[in-house]
């Protein structure tokens, strides 16, 4: 994940920036080393499970929260970070790409300008996003060989005036190891586009505008934050004893998951006057994007959070083709799961153990309600070890890897507005400055570092075995990250360990 670089300053206030630089170093590092809050409140601090347009204020139906926001999770430091994030302003005469706004102060605060992803370089390559990156999770092989990106579900939703509808099909070969677009079909009025058309350009941008806007929303915002983060550490909250092995094993990965739900989600999804940015910054209208998320949570099934499981939905086992960050995120669930299988096999020695424990099974009941889609189709019929691993495998996966995945990965590529527009026109133009300045802006809110995945949880195994279990954790991901490190200069699609956080904050 990239610093802010999104962020746009003015050269006019740049004795302000630099007391503000300042106060940023202040707040920023106790975020990423501090530990979190001890296990003792869990027992002080339930909360109550409600829906979660009665607590933010937004009509998105079907998925829960716990209310109030826990006093253990409303950080000052936080808090301090996501307003100066949120206060940052266009520059007067500035321009809406990052090139036309980068100066010396931006330098100072920030670094350098980040690089265009070479995905992006000359435009979308949609092959090579279908591949790496944010977006590498939606390439489809159909039963007779062909490859698809479907983003057809657009076309149920009311978008705003004057833009271009995001409901798109676009078709894939390959070609000498790579896979190269080769037709993109704008549904709502049948257009059919080749690289030979003169619209071809455009085409590229609507479906990588439609990939954004279904990322950011979905797989971001609901599938990580809403569907899944917000529902466990309710049930974690509520259901389980504060030295309960599964509450030791999940706090660092639930622990703010409700401050974001509750305060910092609802800021970028509100209608009306004063708006949140997500409402202006998309093709879609803001209830749109409600009835989107509704509609997405009535119909989350918890498995497609399993990257091999995810690969094998879309049939892309064996192709012959390269695929970096799903193999990325396959190698880090793989090592997880076996982190959770160990945990739940040493606290749990029999399956008759697991029966035994009515708190397990209240929590399980409360994911299987909280959670859209319910938990069944991970766990079986029956509650078994096994089962059990694979939830909490999935669970921790969520909140580390893939919100790593569909969410900061689109700091290098979502700021890119004429390559990566989130909003497009009728007549191919991208976003105003004005638009794309508080996107810019939310993007800046929802970059708040988190703690680090790569940190020392041994203060909160209960003994010499469980401890064993988080150095060997520890051990695999730190190989992993040397070994990444010593095959080149970074990527942007790639999914490094020392870049993942513990929990889907904002």
């Amino acid at each position: 994940m990239s610093t802010l670089a999104v962020c746009h300053l003015s050269t006019t206030f740049a004795p302000q920036w630099r007391r503000r630089k300042a106060l940023w170093e202040s707040v920023q590092a106790p975020i990423r080393s501090s530990p979190v809050p001890s296990l003792s409140q869990l027992r002080g601090d339930d909360v109550e499970s409600v829906p979660w347009r009665d607590a933010a204020d937004v009509g998105v139906m079907g998925v829960s929260t716990g209310v109030p926001t826990p006093a253990d999770e409303r950080s000052a430091s936080r808090a301090t970070l996501a307003q100066l994030a949120s206060v940052l302003q266009v520059g007067a005469g500035a321009g809406h790409s990052l090139s036309e706004v980068w100066c010396d102060l931006h330098r100072e605060v920030f670094g350098e300008l980040p690089v265009l992803p070479a995905e992006l370089a000359g435009g979308p390559d949609l092959g090579e996003l279908m591949c790496r990156g944010p977006f590498s999770g939606y390439l489809e092989r159909t039963e007779t060989g062909l490859y698809v990106l479907d983003l057809s579900v657009f076309g149920a939703y009311r978008h705003q005036a004057g833009v271009r509808s995001l409901a798109t099909h676009a078709t894939f070969e390959t070609d000498a190891g790579r896979l190269r677009c080769v037709c993109i079909t704008e549904l709502d009025s049948a257009t059919v586009h080749t690289p030979e058309s003169a619209e071809w350009s455009l085409a590229r941008r609507l479906v990588a505008c439609a990939l954004l806007t279904h990322t950011l929303l979905v797989r971001h915002i609901g599938e990580c934050h809403l569907f899944v983060s917000g529902p466990l550490a309710v049930a974690v909250r509520n259901h389980l004893r504060a030295d309960h092995p599964l509450a030791l094993l999940l706090w660092p990965h639930v622990h703010g998951a409700l401050q974001a739900n509750n305060r910092m989600v609802p800021t970028l999804l509100q209608e009306g006057p004063g708006s949140g940015p997500l409402s202006e910054a998309f093709n879609l209208e803001a209830r749109a994007q409600w009835h989107l998320l509704s509609d997405e949570a009535a119909v989350f099934d918890l498995r497609c959070l399993d990257p091999v499981v995810d690969r094998r939905s879309r049939r892309l086992e064996g192709v012959p083709f390269a695929t970096p960050t799903q193999d990325d995120a396959v190698v880090l669930f793989e090592m997880l799961s076996r982190y959770c299988a160990g945990w739940v096999h040493h606290h749990y020695p029999s399956e008759a153990a697991l029966t035994r424990d009515s708190e397990l099974g209240s929590f399980v009941n409360a994911l299987d309600i909280g959670i859209p889609g319910g938990v069944q189709q991970v766990i079986g019929t029956a509650l078994t070890r096994a089962g059990l691993s694979r939830l909490c495998g999935i669970v921790v996966y969520n909140a580390s890897v893939q919100h790593e995945r569909v969410g900061n990965l689109l700091w290098d590529y979502a700021p890119w507005a004429d390559h990566v527009p989130g909003r497009l026109h009728s007549d191919g133009t991208g976003p105003s400055r004005k638009v794309y300045g508080r996107f810019v802006q939310a993007l800046a809110t929802m970059c708040v570092p988190g703690r680090p995945l790569m940190t020392d949880w041994t203060w909160l195994a209960p003994d010499m075995r469980s401890r064993s279990l988080v150095y060997t954790l520890q051990a695999e991901l730190a190989r992993r990250q040397a070994m990444m490190e010593g095959e080149g200069p970074r990527q942007a699609h790639r999914l490094y360990p020392s870049d993942l956080e513990a929990v889907a904050g904002m």
